[in-house]
């Protein structure tokens, strides 16, 4: 899970439009190869620095206008640092996750699934296979490591 949209402090100078704050998530998830991900907005929840940062800023919209039930990261709870707008900032989490939850990559994952307990069962069995005499595949397992006869 990955927080997106966390506010500044006024003394750390970072402005970066919507699109290039895109295109950074975009290629990160890309780069670590991660087969799901969520991003969720930043929360002020009471009590965190950042709601006393925000609050003094006068950048927390209204508990009357918005109630407890939008504090969940779903939805964007306060005024977002320029260059964004709020409409921006609620829109670019589902925009960034948006790839992951196409059929295409459904299908990858489902694959990665399927095929992770074969690579562990196929290394084992190439790298203790022979031993013994215990023979192969899942009779190999429970002899070799787990020590069942």
């Amino acid at each position: 899970m990955f927080i997106f949209g966390f506010s500044m402090r006024k003394d750390i100078n970072f402005k970066m439009s919507a699109k290039g704050r895109r295109k950074y998530f975009k290629n990160f998830m890309t780069k670590a190869c991660l087969d799901i991900y969520q991003v969720m907005l930043s929360i002020p929840l009471p009590g965190t620095e950042l709601r006393k940062r925000l609050k003094l800023e006068n950048r927390i919209y209204s508990r009357q206008d918005l109630g407890w039930e939008y504090y969940d990261g779903n939805f964007l709870t306060f005024e977002p640092d320029d260059p964004m707008t709020p409409e921006e900032m609620q829109a670019l989490p589902m925009d960034i996750m948006g790839g992951i939850y196409q059929f295409k990559y459904m299908f990858m994952i489902a694959l990665n699934v399927f095929s992770f307990p074969y690579m562990i069962f196929s290394s084992i069995t190439l790298n203790t296979a022979g031993k013994n005499g215990t023979g192969c595949g899942f009779n190999l397992l429970f002899v070799s490591v787990l020590g069942v006869p």
